[in-house]
Order: structure tokens, then sequence, then C-alpha cells
């Protein structure tokens, strides 16, 4: 909370002072998101708040454990259902083969005893090895088709259960611009100020472009240049999806010597808007009734 409070405490003054909107969201393994500081991140302007749960009890205190050694599942547990009035909650759910199985389990814990999914909501995202500073091993990532299943059948089941804010991320929306790192004055800050072009770069140090702590050495190498080159291939012009997802991933489609990695969502979107659509449909039945 210290840092957070030293740089809001420097950046509202500021921005207020030129009337520039500010806002902020933190990402956080919830241990310490209690009630007092929840208070706190409100005071500054802090509105959202993404946790990570990984899986029921023994399995998240197994992948996400505690400097300490401690077990933190109940405790973020309890502290999320403390704060939810004070602060928004997005429970992030990464998912790979070591705990593909138990996402049906999990999700239900959530849906059925937590009553979350409305006030709290929850989403899964696919583990991805995206720099050598990843320890996540190759093998225990999903493939992109079998993720894409397992989305499917979680948005499935959450709108079976009433939450249907899921259909907020489905439904297809047209982008001018796939991704913030290839525009303008776009970065990021890591927590030792190391500044990158990209949220994939965080821990890996040569892709550095400096630090906010010596402006004057920050370079625009050719690599960040590199990032400006909005080039669509030739693939991605033929393909009707390229309105909603701008050819995916620069960084991934640049690793992979310049061809596009489509995102998950590529593989579900005729199944999304059928989901749409049988929504729409019940809706409209429910009103006719009244």
């Amino acid at each position: 909370m210290e840092r957070i409070s030293q740089i809001s405490n420097a950046l509202i003054p500021f921005c207020d002072k030129r009337e520039v909107m500010y806002n902020a969201e933190i990402t956080t393994n919830g241990y310490l998101l209690t009630r007092e500081n929840a208070q706190l991140l409100r005071k500054y302007r802090v509105a959202d708040a993404q946790v990570t749960i990984d899986g029921l009890e023994k399995t998240h205190n197994a992948r996400r454990k505690l400097k300490s050694g401690q077990d933190s599942f109940w405790t973020i547990v309890n502290n999320i259902q403390n704060v939810k009035d004070l602060i928004h909650i997005n429970i992030r759910i990464n998912v790979d083969r070591n705990n593909l199985n138990e996402i049906d389990k999990l999700t239900d814990f959530f849906i059925y005893e937590q009553k979350w999914g409305k006030d709290v909501h929850f989403y899964i995202a696919r583990v991805e090895k995206n720099t050598i500073a990843c320890k996540v091993d190759l093998d225990e990532c999903l493939k992109i088709d079998d993720f894409s299943l397992l989305h499917q059948r979680v948005t499935e089941k959450m709108l079976t259960n009433g939450i249907t804010c899921v259909l907020n991320n489905e439904y297809p929306r047209f982008q001018a611009v796939g991704c913030g790192a290839i525009c303008k004055n776009y970065y990021v800050v890591d927590a030792h100020g190391l500044i990158y072009t990209c949220w994939n770069h965080v821990g890996d140090k040569s892709k550095s472009i400096g630090s906010i702590f010596e402006p004057e050495k920050i370079t625009l190498s050719g690599r960040y240049l590199h990032w400006m080159n909005v080039h669509i291939s030739n693939k991605c012009k033929k393909c009707v999806y390229l309105p909603i997802c701008q050819g995916g991933c620069p960084d991934q489609r640049m690793n992979n010597s310049g061809v596009p990695v489509c995102f998950h969502s590529a593989f579900t979107y005729i199944d999304s808007l059928k989901l749409n659509y049988m929504h729409q449909i019940k809706e409209r039945e429910a009103h006719n009734k009244v």
C-alpha cells in the first residue's frame, strides 16, 4: 500500500490540476485485500482489482504459495467477500493441464457456494509461456482450440445460472487497434521502475527500454519502433474476423516470424453469437409474458 500511496499522491493532484481524468486498477493475489486496504484503494481512485484463484483450496495453495509458505485460499476468498461492496473484483483463473479437471468444481464453488458471478466476476485465462522469465513448461499449456472449448463451456454454465454479464465480453466488437502496445506513448512500468512496451515482456530485463529513475537513458530502440508497424498479414486480410481482432497479439506475431497467432475467441465466435441470440430470444419471451 505504501507504493500505491506514493504513486497516487503524486499523480492524482497532477491530473486534477490539468483536468485530466485519473483512474486506476490493480492486480493482486488478494491476501492483503482487507476492508481497510480496500477503503484506502477507493481513496486513491482504484476502482477495480483483479485477483487470481487457480483452483480449490489444495490446488490453489500449492500453485500460489506465499513467501512464508502459509496457505492463502480461504484468506483470499474471505477478503473478496468482505470488500466486494467497496471495489469491483474480477477473479482470474489461470488454466493449464495441471488444474484443467478442477475448473468445473471451482466455478461451481464460485456460483453455488459463494454466489459470485454478478457482483464478483470471474473468467478463465490460458497459461502461456511468453518470455524466458515464465517458469511454466510448454507441455503444460493448453492448445488454443482446447482452451476455446473449455471457455465456451464455462460461458454456457454462467448463462444457465443467470450470470448474463458474461455476454459483455463474448459479443464480437470492432476494434480500431488490436493492442495498446502498437500505440505511441503506451508503456508498462514494473515494480522496479523498468519500462517496457508490452505486458508480456515484464520480467525480461533485456526487453526493457529504460527506467523511470533514469529518464535520460531511455532508448527508443529499433525493437520499440517495430511495434509501430501495424502491417496486417495477407492471411489476416482474408479473414472475416480481422475487424474484431486486428491480427491478434503483436508480440506473439513477432515471435512467430510474422505469422499471426489467433485469439482463442476466433474458434468460438459463431457459438458465442448463438449464445447471444438464444439469450435475447429468452429475454424477449419473458418480457412478452409480463
